[in-house]
């Protein structure tokens, strides 16, 4: 297998408002050049988050309401788009993702994964609709 590396789906869970509730994250060994890879990564983001591993909005993300001040477990995913890389809501999710690798593996999440970063448009009834957004290494 030429230049094996754990390469992720991440995908962000919201509603038309574009109010992040969930997201998911999914692992996978990828081999040869980086556009096959994210070929793979993008194959798999259409259908994969039915089982990807669901995650909380990070404490740091939550919205605080004004007037009360109470935080609420979603972030606002216009504020999202603005940090200098989508990967920073999802930091929990890979830390956690990496320490749940089998011990019998030698490969790790590396530092700047190569990963597809997906919308998934929920709605009431629990439908969701798959927007592909991303896909590359960030720093």
């Amino acid at each position: 297998m030429s230049n094996p590396e754990i390469i992720l789906n991440l995908w962000y869970v919201q509603d038309d408002d574009g109010v992040v509730y969930s997201l998911r994250a999914r692992a996978y060994v990828g081999h040869g050049s980086d556009d096959e890879k994210l070929e793979l990564l993008q194959k798999y983001a259409t259908v994969d988050y039915l089982i990807a591993r669901p995650f909380p909005i990070p404490e740091a993300f939550h919205v605080r309401l004004a007037g009360s001040g109470a935080k609420q477990p979603v972030a606002f995913r216009r504020a999202l788009d603005l940090l200098s890389t989508p990967l920073a809501i999802f930091e929990e999710a890979i830390r956690t993702l990496n320490a749940d690798l089998p011990a019998q593996t030698n490969l790790e999440i590396p530092p700047q994964p190569l990963v597809c970063v997906t919308t998934l448009l929920g709605d009431d009834d629990g439908n969701m609709q798959v927007v592909i957004s991303a896909k590359k290494r960030f720093a």
